[in-house]
C-alpha cells in the first residue's frame, strides 16, 4: 500500500519505561473506541511517511470515524464531544513523565502528493490547531501534525 487515509498517531519522549506508557495509552484510549497500535504493528507505508516525526515510543490510534467528528465541527468554540474526549486523554497522557509530545492526524496520505501542517503549541491551544481538520476551518490540511511543547 503506498497511500492511507483516516487515522491517528501519537509518539512520545519520556523516561518511563514503555510498558507503563503503552498500558496507560490501552487504558486511555480503547475506552474512547480506538485500536492502540503498537509501533511495530504500524503498516510500514505509515511508518515511511511520518518518519520525521517518530519519538521515543509511538502508537497509532485507529478508528475509522473519529475524523467523521471533525465534519460537522462548524464553530471554533463548539468542540464535540468526541474530540473534547481525546483532548482529555491527551492532556491527562501529558501528565505523566513526558518531555515531548506530537500528535498526527491524518486524512489522507501519499508520499510525494499530499502534504503535511505542523504546528507548536503549548496544550492550552490544542482545539484551535484540530480545528483545522474541520471542513468549516476552510484550511482542512491532508495531514495535521502538531508538536505539543513539554511541562
Amino acid at each position: 500500500m503506498s497511500n492511507f487515509d483516516f487515522t491517528q498517531f501519537i509518539s512520545i519522549d519520556s523516561v518511563l519505561p514503555y510498558e507503563i506508557v503503552q498500558k496507560k495509552m490501552q487504558n486511555m484510549f480503547i475506552k474512547q473506541g480506538f485500536s492502540v497500535v503498537e509501533f511495530n504493528d504500524i503498516e510500514i507505508c505509515k511508518r515511511d511517511y511520518f518518519s520525521d516525526y517518530w519519538r521515543k515510543y509511538s502508537f497509532e490510534l485507529e478508528k475509522d470515524d473519529f475524523l467523521g467528528s471533525f465534519m460537522n465541527w462548524e464553530k471554533i468554540e463548539n468542540t464535540p464531544q468526541e474530540i473534547n474526549c481525546f483532548i482529555d486523554s491527551i492532556n491527562e497522557l501529558r501528565a505523566l513523565n513526558i518531555s515531548n509530545m506530537s500528535l498526527i492526524i491524518c486524512s489522507f496520505a501519499e508520499k510525494g502528493k499530499t502534504t503535511n501542517e505542523c504546528v507548536r503549541i503549548d496544550s492550552t491551544n490544542m482545539n484551535i490547531e484540530l480545528f483545522k481538520m474541520s471542513p468549516f476551518s476552510l484550511k482542512c490540511p491532508n495531514n495535521l501534525v502538531i508538536d505539543i511543547e513539554g511541562k
